[in-house]
């Protein structure tokens, strides 16, 4: 009982702080553009400073991970390379293959995208911690 709950306060936070990555993000964007910053160069900052701010929520928040911050910002820039490519891959097929609308396209790709970033993110990129809190939460 205790794994599936822990399981489920792991997804409640990540989603907290997908939803928090998405503002600022999606901010930055446009603070860029409003200081005449071009709209692919501002969509571009956006990004990068949204995958700083994911991959430090999920490290302190989310995961709670006290473990070296090299390894795992290199296995969380490889995860997040693998879900943005199969993104796109699902993305494409569908707008091309399946003749999906658009806005269906994104939203699948997204969760495409979610899913597997969150899965990543659990199983490799912060698994030691993960299973660190889990046996001290079983050991209680």
């Amino acid at each position: 009982m205790w794994k599936w709950r822990n399981e489920r306060w792991l997804i409640s936070r990540y989603a907290v702080a997908g939803l928090l990555n998405g503002v600022v993000s999606i901010s930055a964007i446009y603070v860029c553009m409003s200081l005449g910053v071009s709209p692919f160069v501002s969509n571009v900052a956006g990004y990068a400073v949204g995958l700083l701010i994911s991959f430090s929520l999920s490290k302190i928040f989310v995961f709670e991970s006290k473990r070296q911050t090299g390894p795992e910002l290199r296995r969380y820039l490889l995860s997040f390379l693998l879900s943005f490519l199969l993104n796109l891959v699902v993305l494409g097929a569908l707008t091309e293959s399946a003749q999906v609308s658009a806005v269906v396209a994104q939203l699948a790709a997204i969760s495409v995208y979610v899913l597997l970033m969150f899965l990543l993110s659990r199983w490799v990129v912060f698994k030691d911690g993960v299973d660190e809190q889990l046996s001290e939460g079983a050991a209680k």
